[in-house]
């Protein structure tokens, strides 16, 4: 190895001089901070105004291949169902195989689904007293049991039963349905079912306009059901249910449903908020605007007080990129129950104040 002497002013040569490298050091340094500081202080977030939560335009080709291979294997059970219809049963309904010619169990029979609402007919509860609060558990095991995901070949939603087949969600949510194509789960469900839409559905899907309609589940029936009611005052606790996109795709449940497996679902989100405001869009919709937590995929999802009642339908967001602020719009539950009304669908509402 060459070493640097006073002999070999060469080598000396090639590093170099203290002030050129120090000016040279300073520059970069100064270069950096302000990448630094326009990064952390001069970049602003891409403006959105008046997002709508909905589905994504079109799903990969994998995820529409597994709906299509879903598709068809319920098509396939729902043949087997049909040939078996009328055969005789050995076990009673409400009874479990093993307990047979009156012979006790310990084993608990699940319990019949919800009765349901004849068509047409929106029933009220008597509005005598109030409705009683539910605990943490008792509101989210009938939000878990009442709340669907819904798959379309364009996306995902959220929507919930108010009778045994009977599905509320947003009409902009599932319009783009390919074919018609809809699929609805839940973890209660316990596995892939398949939806139609039925002749109920609002006008145009515009923001601000009404935006509802109404799936019938095929070859089940729902775990339970919510009643609505008209009453959210300010600043009532209310709560979000649904499947938001950004969480739902982290989940180890959604990665194994669309990779087919029908008896997997994600868990169902849960968020907490109060009403701010009640507004009237320009259409003349009834809206309430709140704090409860929503996103794409909330779509069609039940915002609820703390007895359990739908208030109204999640179903845009305003955001004000200049103010950082943020506007949830859910349609109140006295619109909805007109269009049930107007479309001759049942449903269960409770005037009665939540105590």
């Amino acid at each position: 190895m060459t070493m640097a002497s006073p002999d070999n002013p060469s080598l000396w040569r090639r590093i170099p001089a203290r002030g050129p490298w120090l000016v040279i050091s300073l520059f970069l340094l100064a270069g950096l901070i302000a990448t630094a500081l326009y990064y952390f202080y001069g970049r602003k977030p891409p403006i959105v105004e008046n997002a709508v939560p909905q589905a994504a335009k079109e799903l990969p080709a994998d995820v529409r291949a597994r709906a299509a291979a879903l598709a068809d294997e319920n098509r396939k059970l729902e043949e087997e169902l049909d040939k078996q219809r009328g055969q005789p049963i050995d076990c009673p309904p409400g009874q479990h195989p093993e307990q047979k010619a009156g012979v006790p169990t310990n084993r608990v029979s699940r319990p019949a689904a919800t009765a349901g609402v004849a068509p047409g007919a929106v029933k009220d509860i008597p509005a005598t007293g109030k409705a009683p609060v539910l605990s943490n558990k008792e509101l989210s095991d009938r939000l878990e049991k009442s709340t669907v995901l819904i798959l379309t070949s364009n996306g995902i939603a959220t929507g919930f039963f108010i009778g045994p087949q009977t599905i509320v969600t947003n009409r902009h949510a599932i319009e783009t349905a390919t074919d018609g194509i809809i699929f609805v789960t839940s973890r209660s469900l316990g596995v892939v079912r398949r939806a139609r839409l039925t002749n109920a559905t609002s006008g145009a899907a515009q923001i601000g306009a009404p935006d509802f309609a109404i799936l019938r589940m095929d070859g089940a029936v729902a775990p339970a059901t919510l009643a609505l009611t008209p009453e959210a005052p300010k600043l009532a606790v209310v709560y979000a249910a649904g499947y938001p996109g950004l969480s739902v795709i982290r989940d180890a449940g959604f990665r194994r449903l669309i990779k087919g497996d029908a008896f997997s679902a994600p868990d169902l989100n849960l968020t907490r908020g109060e009403v701010q405001s009640h507004q009237t869009s320009p259409a003349g919709l009834p809206m309430i605007v709140h704090t409860a937590s929503v996103l794409g995929g909330n779509s069609g999802g039940p915002l609820v007080d703390s007895c359990g009642r739908v208030v109204g339908v999640n179903t845009f967001i305003a955001v004000d990129q200049q103010q950082s602020g943020r506007l949830n719009y859910a349609q109140s539950s006295g619109a909805l129950v007109q269009f049930l009304k107007s479309s001759n669908i049942g449903a269960q509402t409770d005037p009665r104040p939540c105590d």
